[in-house]
């Protein structure tokens, strides 16, 4: 199985978050040390990406398909831990949450990942994901958000085989034939 990684490449929204999209354009195992981060830490918060294109087709089939995503809990004194959900959208339209209410402790980052199955979508062209940091119940001074250092998409691809693609590129250019 070939495995590629996909990296986001733009921001659709961002609510109560401020940073770039080359921000969280990074290996979730070894972030750069740059944050996208909550403008108020009382606030629940959430951002839209997009991904580019895969340069093969994904392979269907259950937890086939991994998005990965580095947090923090903002290091402020004292609170809750906010809750991290990860949304599966496509071309705007939500598909299911891939990570739930995952509650995140760390302060200098942890890495959530979650599985889903290519065929969920019908254009994986369009594949987006939703992060959500919700700050949980409690009053201002109990609530804390989270930053965010990178996302990636592990894309399992369906093998190509050689012969095969021989034969469709034939086809395609309409080469002849030649018999033995």
């Amino acid at each position: 199985m070939a495995v590629e990684i996909v990296q986001p490449d733009a921001l659709l929204t961002q609510i109560n978050q401020s940073g770039a999209i080359s921000t969280i354009q990074d290996d979730p195992d070894s972030p750069d040390g740059s944050w996208m981060t909550a403008i108020d830490d009382t606030l629940d918060s959430e951002f839209r990406v997009s991904f580019t294109d895969p340069t093969g087709a994904p392979r269907p089939g259950p937890n086939l398909q991994t998005i990965r995503v580095h947090c923090r809990r903002v290091p402020s004194s004292g609170g809750n831990n906010p809750q991290l959900t990860v949304d599966l959208y496509e071309a705007g339209t939500f598909v299911r949450a891939v990570i739930s209410n995952v509650g995140i402790t760390n302060l200098t980052g942890q890495t959530e990942e979650g599985l889903w199955n290519s065929s969920e979508v019908v254009d994986v062209n369009d594949v987006e994901f939703r992060f959500f940091a919700d700050t949980v119940p409690g009053g201002p001074p109990t609530r804390r958000q989270l930053d965010f250092a990178a996302v990636e998409w592990v894309a399992t691809l369906v093998a190509e085989t050689p012969g095969v693609l021989a034969i469709q590129h034939r086809r395609r250019i309409n080469l002849p034939l030649i018999a033995r």
